[in-house]
């Protein structure tokens, strides 16, 4: 997940159970160490299990760092490969995040990057190393 440093990273964690949570919790506090403190990198739980709001349309309504280029990590417990979608427009579609088809990952669980190129107008996120957003209500 460390690829480039330099870039910094969201780590999404769809979750069905607590025992998802712990798993995407696991996820970033094995990166942590190696990514550089400075760096604005975050981290989200999405509800994977809503019946109203599907997990993308929740995932592309987070508000996303202000920062390009940016490497978006999914973790999805259950999520097939043919399941992660090609592209993913996040922040009111100002974010363009396409699929690494060289970057999927299973170790049980599967976790794809996505690349991003933001255009103006991000929300900026606060705070230090990995900052954990709330789930999206609904």
């Amino acid at each position: 997940m460390n690829l480039d440093p330099t870039i910094p990273i969201m780590l999404v964690t769809g979750y069905s159970s607590y025992q998802n949570v712990a798993l995407g919790l696991s996820f970033a506090l094995a990166l942590e160490p190696l990514r550089n403190a400075n760096k604005s990198d975050n981290f989200a739980f999405v509800n994977q299990n809503s019946p109203v709001i599907p997990f993308w349309q929740k995932l592309a309504q987070l508000p996303i760092p202000d920062s390009s280029p940016l490497n978006l990590w999914i973790v999805a417990p259950g999520l097939r490969k043919r399941d992660y979608q090609p592209q993913v427009k996040l922040s009111n579609e100002q974010i363009i995040c396409n699929i690494d088809p060289t970057q999927h990952y299973r170790i049980g669980i599967p976790y794809q990057l996505y690349r991003c190129i933001a255009g103006g107008g991000r929300q900026e996120a606060e705070g230090k190393s990995l900052t954990m957003y709330q789930e999206l209500s609904k």
